[in-house]
């Protein structure tokens, strides 16, 4: 009780605590009973959904899905038990920098930059992954993987827009007047839309599925389990969700942050310390947001982080579903195990 009543107080207090998600000339701690009503809504509406669908799955019959094997990566000799304390680390060192030298911070995030062509390699790599792993599949779990990595290619390719700056190739003038960097790109057209539906899916994908899935049905579960996130790219994956500075008015940021609060709170089988180091960065790490925000030159800069760390859990979580379907005989979509 006491780690959930710290979990939800921090996320409300803190995520509520502006009615703009723009730039700030002042730091914003008092919420307005409005605000804390709308954001208190949506994390009820959403830890009734996950509360849910968790007891059901602690009360099937079968609770194989419950208890997952370890990650292939953690199998790596020497680093890999190394992994995921050096995953939060790496969080917590890019949470330094954007409080301890915001111009930097803020520089890297810049087109053509480390931060962008990193997320585009990440998700050319989970891309291939999970194309390879489709391969090996069967049933749904192939169409999935073969779904999602059409889809992690696209997503890289528009966040580099088809490779427009290096090619050197113009803008066509209809979708210059429509897209608000006049970029080569679908997703500049309707940003709002599609960075929220990305953050969403993200959340879903590496928080959501986990507390769900064993209250699906026993085949389609089956089916399933092997694109269950491991601990890893899960790590990766709720650290995303606190570079969000200038969205905080958006519903999905809400939805994000909500469901990693439930997530923490509801997962009772995972280790305390991860869960504990889990809520510790997303209030740091929202705190840091909130403080040093206004100093960026470009209040969107945290964003480019997100789908830089997003990138990279999607990358770790499609070279283990590749891992785990090259060391099982029978078609993965027959259901080979998790990972943590």
């Amino acid at each position: 009780m006491a780690f959930g009543a710290v979990i939800v107080v921090a996320a409300i207090t803190i995520e509520a605590a502006t009615d703009t998600g723009s730039a700030l000339d002042t730091i914003v701690w008092s919420p307005t009973p409005g605000q804390l009503l709308w954001s208190l809504s949506i994390g009820a509406g959403v830890g009734l959904v996950l509360r849910g669908a968790s007891a059901r799955a602690r009360a099937a019959p079968d609770r194989s899905a419950q208890d997952p094997g370890p990650s292939p990566l953690s199998r790596l000799p020497i680093v890999g038990p190394a992994l995921v304390p050096a995953a939060l680390v790496g969080a917590f060192g890019l949470l330094a920098l954007y409080a301890s030298f915001p111009s930097g911070f803020n520089a890297l995030s810049r087109e053509d930059h480390i931060v962008e062509w990193t997320s585009a390699a990440a998700l050319f790599v989970a891309a291939a992954f999970a194309g390879a792993a489709a391969r090996r599949g069967g049933g749904p779990t192939r169409a999935i993987l073969a779904v999602g990595a059409a889809g992690l290619a696209w997503i890289a390719l528009e966040e580099i827009s088809y490779f427009q700056r290096v090619l050197g190739f113009g803008t066509p003038e209809d979708l210059t007047a429509l897209n608000d960097q006049r970029e080569a790109n679908l997703h500049n057209v309707a940003t709002d839309l599609f960075q929220n539906g990305y953050y969403l899916a993200i959340a879903i994908l590496f928080l959501a599925f986990p507390l769900v899935r064993g209250a699906l049905p026993l085949r389609l579960r089956a089916a399933l389990d092997v694109l269950v996130p491991s601990r890893l790219s899960t790590t990766v994956a709720c650290a995303s969700i606190v570079f969000a500075y200038a969205a905080t008015s958006y519903p999905a940021h809400h939805l994000t942050i909500w469901i990693a609060a439930w997530f923490l709170l509801l997962r009772t089988e995972e280790p305390r310390w991860w869960r504990w180091a889990l809520a510790v960065l997303l209030v740091i790490g929202t705190t840091v947001a909130f403080r040093y925000g206004p100093s960026l030159a470009r209040n969107w800069a945290p964003s480019e982080y997100r789908e830089l760390l997003s990138a990279v859990a999607l990358a770790i979580w499609a070279a283990e579903v590749w891992l785990v379907s090259s060391t099982v005989a029978k078609p993965i979509s027959a259901g080979s195990g998790a990972r943590r």
